[in-house]
């Protein structure tokens, strides 16, 4: 109990955003062992306003009617962002096909954790029909490209290579983001890079590492992009060498 209020108190005062995200987690995992008896008795023995929204959604979830067709009237109804969120979630991890159309216009949700969420989904439903609405959502929203990025290694994302090239260039600060990049042109879903485009590309890469030549991750996405793709020796080696700077990244690289 005393661990729970410790971190709620850390929540409300921290400036640190990463001390209120440790936080965050912290509250999640002790709620996460409690028993229903344990979660009730916090619950009805504490003010603290975050923990007992934070138990009563617990307690919810372990209650809840996971069938497809509760999940759907629960996102279609339901101005609780949390059970929204979790109910969204449940029908990306039962792979329930059926709601697809449900979850790309979640897409276009102004809530950010809606749409984080439908993407996850997504990631587990894979459907071609999503990559335009997720291209859409990540260029209106680019800095929450994190997860939206999620489900993209899922499908054909050929005509998108241009766009992912420049979003993984730009986004220094969304590692996330770029693991996702990496994992499409490993998956295959980038079927094939034409010459014309291949050239694009190599000139943005290059230009972004003459820009950033402390950026491995640039390095990288070049060198995978040359192996998997590219036939001849028209795009020339880094100065160092592959390995010295992949470390990380062998299982993206070694197809």
């Amino acid at each position: 109990m005393k661990d729970l209020i410790q971190y709620s108190e850390q929540i409300k005062t921290s400036s640190d955003q990463k001390v209120r995200n440790r936080a965050i987690t912290a509250i999640w995992r002790i709620i996460q062992k409690l028993s229903f008896d344990e979660l009730r008795e916090i619950r009805d023995s504490t003010e603290d306003k975050y923990i007992r929204k934070e138990i009563d959604l617990e307690i919810w979830k372990r209650e809840l009617d996971r069938s497809p067709e509760n999940l759907i009237k629960i996102i279609q109804n339901s101005k609780d962002y949390d059970k929204v969120d979790e109910a969204i979630l449940e029908l990306g991890e039962q792979k329930y096909k059926k709601a697809a159309d449900l979850l790309i216009g979640l897409l276009k949700c102004e809530n950010k954790s809606i749409r984080n969420a439908a993407a996850l989904a997504l990631e587990n439903i894979p459907t071609q029909i999503a990559l335009e609405p997720l291209i859409e959502a990540i260029k209106k929203d680019p800095d929450n490209c994190q997860m939206l990025t999620a489900p993209l290694s899922v499908i054909d994302c050929t005509v998108a290579v241009e766009f992912l090239v420049e979003l993984f260039i730009k986004k220094t600060d969304a590692p996330i983001a770029r693991l996702h990049i990496l994992a499409c042109f490993k998956s295959g879903a980038i079927k094939k890079i034409t010459p014309e485009v291949a050239k694009k590309i190599k000139i943005k890469l290059t230009n972004a590492f003459d820009k950033y030549k402390e950026d491995r991750d640039i390095k990288a996405l070049y060198e995978l992009i040359k192996r998997v793709y590219i036939d001849d020796n028209s795009w020339g080696e880094f100065d160092d060498e592959f390995d010295d700077f992949m470390e990380g990244f062998d299982f993206l690289v070694n197809k």
